[in-house]
């Protein structure tokens, strides 16, 4: 006797496979603000895994695990023993603001050999993390975050990448950020070989990944679908609420930027989906802090205590 699953199990299981292949989110950008931020509940934007070269595929691997206690996770896994590991914490798209801040929890293993590099107008800088610092010569050193233990346990990481910046640039008026990664640019101790680190099997976890800096009322927002996503309308909502999946698609496919003025202080959420054969894409979820405070700033030149100084005095603001 062949027995027939009931229609109700057949329906759940098709909406669950609809699900599961969902299109990615689109990338958000806003020249104002910026407030990118993933709990890794959903998906795993903005990571992902970055080649070794131009013609070279990435070595690691990303995927989204779950965890008891802690719900969605990114694990990076290293595939090929040594090579530069890389992965990338922004997506494509228009250069931003320099964010003010850098968080995210991680969890390490001890065999990872990776630093942070944040590409502004063009030119690498690193800032030191698990790994040696890059001998390539290709990239401008800012200093080591001394409290980034890699022993396999959870950690919150805080990194000021404006401050660290402005310390660097401070002739510089507004830096812009096009690329923000992770990997390990170091040749030595036959380190790309893995007998030094990053082995076979090497993973990091990430939670809670936020890359942050307020603007003012005014956001200026653009957003666009990956290459070769189908897209006939977009569902764009602003509400206060950090987590919400817009149900259908209102705003015609060819909009793809929007300016909401008069934001009142404090925190907004712009939430972006496409929808295409009736299917709707992972939501991006995109946050606008609005802060109207002045911004904080110190004296460059002249060096306090100098006994001469320049016509001119310099300052450099650490906030936006």
């Amino acid at each position: 006797m062949t027995r027939r699953a009931a229609p109700w199990l057949l329906s759940l299981l098709f909406v669950s496979c609809v699900a599961l292949h969902a299109a990615p989110a689109p990338w958000v950008r806003a020249a104002t603000h910026v407030g990118l931020t993933n709990t890794f509940d959903l998906d795993l934007s903005p990571l992902a895994p970055r080649p070794a070269g131009a013609d070279e595929p990435p070595t690691v691997e990303l995927a989204r695990i779950v965890e008891a206690g802690r719900g969605g996770v990114a694990r990076m896994t290293n595939r090929v023993s040594g090579g530069f590991v890389g992965l990338n914490l922004l997506a494509g798209g228009p250069p931003l603001p320099v964010p003010v801040r850098l968080a995210f929890d991680y969890r390490a293993d001890p065999r990872l050999k990776a630093n942070l590099f944040v590409r502004v107008q063009s030119v690498d800088y690193e800032i030191g993390l698990w790994g040696p610092r890059s001998d390539l010569g290709q990239a401008v050193w800012l200093g080591q975050i001394e409290t980034a233990p890699a022993d396999g346990e959870w950690h919150r990481l805080e990194i000021p990448l404006l401050g660290l910046l402005r310390a660097q640039l401070p002739q510089l008026d507004q830096p812009r950020l096009t690329e923000l990664y992770l990997a390990n640019h170091n040749t030595g101790d036959y380190l790309l070989a893995g007998f030094g680190g990053n082995q076979a099997g090497t993973t990091l976890d990430l939670d809670n990944f936020e890359l942050w800096r307020p603007g003012g009322t005014t956001a200026d927002v653009v957003w666009q679908a990956e290459p070769n996503q189908p897209v006939e309308t977009w569902a764009v909502v602003l509400d206060d609420q950090p987590t919400t999946v817009p149900a259908e698609g209102q705003v015609p496919a060819g909009e793809t930027s929007r300016s909401f003025a008069d934001l009142a202080p404090g925190d907004h959420w712009l939430h972006v989906r496409s929808f295409a054969g009736g299917l709707g894409s992972e939501t991006a979820h995109y946050r606008l802090s609005v802060a109207t405070a002045p911004p904080t700033g110190r004296v460059v030149e002249p060096a306090q205590g100098a006994a001469a100084a320049p016509a001119a005095v310099r300052f450099a603001f650490d906030s936006p």
